[in-house]
């Protein structure tokens, strides 16, 4: 019996894998600085947003977006002025996030409290928000 064992060596462009793996199984998170093999960096955190977000809105929310700044990042939510000052829901979304992207990006929550859902640019706070959910409730039944 004769048994052939070809040892090559690494190639040079070894790198990530198409599940975001290197070739020792370790996860590479994407960053601004490298994107891995993210298209955009505030893109994929968008992403990373409403899969974080998934089955966690709270009913009374009007809408979520992301807000980055490199590895700053933002959960922007908006709610009525009668909603809750606090939800575990959208403190699960945060941790959720933060898992997501990995130990070098920072996120935080802000809370934009507008009687009614307002997504369009208005030359003020929200131009930079990357809205992933709207509410679709308006008005009353």
């Amino acid at each position: 019996m004769t048994v052939t064992v070809t040892v090559t060596a690494p190639r040079a462009n070894a790198g990530l894998g198409a599940a975001g793996l290197t070739d020792c199984g370790v996860m590479e998170y994407p960053t601004p600085d490298d994107p891995a093999r993210a298209p955009v960096w505030e893109n994929y955190v968008t992403a990373q947003g409403a899969l974080a977000a998934l089955r966690l809105v709270p009913p009374y929310a009007h809408a979520l977006g992301i807000e980055v700044d490199g590895n700053d990042v933002v959960l922007v939510v908006q709610v009525p002025p009668e909603a809750p000052e606090s939800d575990e829901d959208i403190d699960d979304i945060v941790l959720q996030l933060e898992v997501l992207l990995g130990d070098a990006v920072t996120v935080r929550t802000r809370t934009d409290v507008r009687p009614e859902c307002t997504l369009s640019p208005t030359g003020g706070v929200n131009d930079r928000v990357r809205w992933f959910f709207a509410g679709r409730y308006v008005g009353e039944d």
